[in-house]
């Protein structure tokens, strides 16, 4: 079977190629090879290279930059899938397209489910929003995975910052006030593995489906469990959003029900904790190099 993956340099793109099986002719495609931003290139490289599903891990995801940058924003996360999405309608073959629980506006405590309505409030959110929308227009058989919190020992993250605090600071102050599930980049590419393997079999579930880590817990104690794996003395100043300056609003409850997705395709929401030790570990490996 042959996939084709956009976004292979970023976090789920790094460990779906760190995972991809014998059984899978894996094609990755970065932006240096195509440029996101023109839609006949993309275009071009789908039906040159024919697939037979289309894994799109391919994201602007800096929430403060997109403020600014939305051409780039919309370019990425709209205008391409929807490019993509037409080209799988084209060919007859399914997309996974990951997405973000930023689509939603975070109010409330209960867990967003896949069927509530999105709003979401910044132009990052609005613009992933967007692309699920051009998806589901293409008329293409997709299945749309939305996340939250990712994290690994690769590219910028929430692990990968307080790590670096940790080694340098006394104290840190991080928001107390926002809640969601911490999601290893690892196990939403087996997540997505387990996927392709049911379309392998004839068994693929188009749908709207949500992914995040167990427990869910807030920024704070999220920041407190990483420095406990560090054996580090970093104090954690637990601070209200409002305190914490940022040129975009962040959801104050980015919980995620993910029984749908646990329902259809019998994935389980991943345990968090020992995915950042084992992060940790790696990123000591490398600081001490």
């Amino acid at each position: 079977m042959k996939v084709l993956l956009f976004g292979s340099t970023g976090q789920v793109g790094q460990a779906f190629c760190s995972i991809c099986p014998d059984w899978i002719d894996l094609v990755s495609l970065t932006r240096e090879s195509v440029n996101l931003n023109l839609q006949n290139n993309i275009s071009e490289s789908i039906q040159s290279i024919q697939p037979d599903l289309i894994l799109n891990a391919a994201a602007f995801t800096n929430v403060d930059l997109a403020e600014t940058e939305r051409e780039e924003a919309f370019a990425i996360n709209q205008y391409a899938p929807k490019q993509i999405a037409h080209d799988a309608k084209k060919l007859g073959v399914p997309l996974i397209h990951i997405s973000t629980d930023f689509v939603f506006d975070g109010s409330g405590t209960r867990p967003w489910k896949a069927s509530d309505t999105p709003k979401p409030t910044n132009i990052y959110g609005k613009s992933k929003w967007g692309g699920e929308q051009e998806i589901i227009e293409a008329g293409c058989l997709f299945c749309i995975l939305r996340t939250s919190w990712v994290f690994s020992e690769n590219r910028n993250n929430f692990v990968k910052s307080i790590f670096k605090f940790a080694k340098s600071k006394e104290s840190i102050d991080v928001v107390f006030d926002q809640h969601g599930g911490p999601t290893p980049a690892l196990a939403i590419a087996k997540a997505c593995l387990e996927i392709i393997s049911h379309h392998k079999r004839n068994q693929f579930q188009a749908g709207i489906f949500h992914y995040s880590g167990s427990p869910n817990t807030n920024w704070a104690s999220f920041a407190e469990h990483i420095i406990k794996c560090m054996n580090s003395n970093t104090k954690v100043n637990k601070i209200p959003a409002k305190e914490y300056d940022s040129a975009s609003t962040r959801p104050e409850n980015s919980r995620l029900n993910c029984d749908s997705l646990f329902s259809t395709y019998n994935i389980k929401r991943p345990e968090w904790r020992n995915s950042v030790a084992e992060a940790i570990a790696i990123l000591e490996e490398k600081y001490e190099q």
